[in-house]
C-alpha cells in the first residue's frame, strides 16, 4: 500500500511559482495580527536600517490607533513628482508605509523566476527618496543568495540619470530560503493562532522550502 502525498492547495492550483501569489501571501500573513507584523519588521530591521524600520513601525502603530490599517499593500502603484511633473514610478510588489508626516516608505521587490525590468531598483530608490519621503528600506527578495541573482540586483540598481542626488542605490537582499523561511517558522511558534491560519502558513512554508532549494 502506497502512502498518499500531503495535499497542498498551492500545488493543486499550480500557483506555487507565481510571484504575485507569493506577494499576496506575505502581505496577508504579515498583516494577520501584531505578532506577525512585528516579526516581519524584525526581519526587515535585521537586514536593513533598523532605526528607520523601527521609526516606521512606531509611526504605523500610532496611526493604527486612529483606525488606519492601510500600512501594507501589494501591487501598489507608485506616483510622485519631480518638480512640477507628475511621474509614474511603476508598481511595487510589496509596499509599506505610514500616511502622516514624516512619511516613511519601504518597497520590497519580489523576484522568484521573473527577470528584472530596466534598472527597476533604481526607479524605486528615486521614489523612496523623493518629495520628503523617508527611505526606510529598499529590499530585493529572491529565492536564495545565488551570485547570479546578486548580479541581477546590482544591475537593477544602477544609476541612470541626474535627477537624483546620489549615484548610489542602497538596497538589501533578503531570501525565501533564509529570511522568509525563518519568519514563517517563528510565526508557527506563536500561540493562540486560528487553526485555519496555522494550516495556511504550514502549507505556504512547505512551498517556500520547495522552491528555494
Amino acid at each position: 500500500m502506497t502512502s498518499k502525498k500531503a495535499y497542498n492547495f498551492f500545488t493543486a492550483l499550480r500557483i506555487e511559482r507565481k510571484e504575485v501569489i507569493h506577494s499576496s501571501m506575505l502581505v496577508a500573513i504579515a498583516s494577520y495580527n501584531d505578532d506577525c507584523k512585528n516579526l516581519f519588521f524584525d526581519m526587515l530591521a535585521n537586514k536593513g536600517d533598523a532605526q528607520k524600520i523601527n521609526e516606521l513601525r512606531s509611526a504605523i502603530d500610532k496611526e493604527r490607533t486612529k483606525g488606519d490599517f492601510n500600512w501594507i499593500d501589494t501591487e501598489h502603484n507608485l506616483t510622485g513628482r519631480v518638480g512640477t511633473e507628475k511621474r509614474d514610478w511603476g508598481r511595487a510588489d510589496i509596499w509599506l508605509g505610514n500616511r502622516e508626516e514624516p512619511s516613511y516608505r519601504v518597497i520590497i521587490e519580489n523576484k522568484i523566476y521573473a527577470r528584472d525590468r530596466y534598472r527597476q531598483l533604481r526607479k524605486y530608490f528615486r521614489y523612496l527618496t523623493g518629495n520628503g519621503r523617508v527611505n526606510a528600506g529598499l529590499y530585493y527578495l529572491c529565492l536564495n543568495d545565488s551570485e547570479d541573482r546578486k548580479d541581477s540586483a546590482e544591475k537593477s540598481a544602477e544609476f541612470f540619470n541626474t535627477e537624483s542626488s546620489s549615484e548610489k542605490t542602497d538596497f538589501h537582499i533578503i531570501t525565501y530560503k533564509n529570511d522568509i523561511t525563518n519568519w514563517l517558522k517563528q510565526i508557527l511558534a506563536l500561540k493562540n493562532l486560528e487553526p485555519n491560519f496555522i494550516k495556511s502558513v504550514e502549507q505556504y512554508l512547505e512551498i517556500v522550502l520547495k522552491i528555494s532549494k
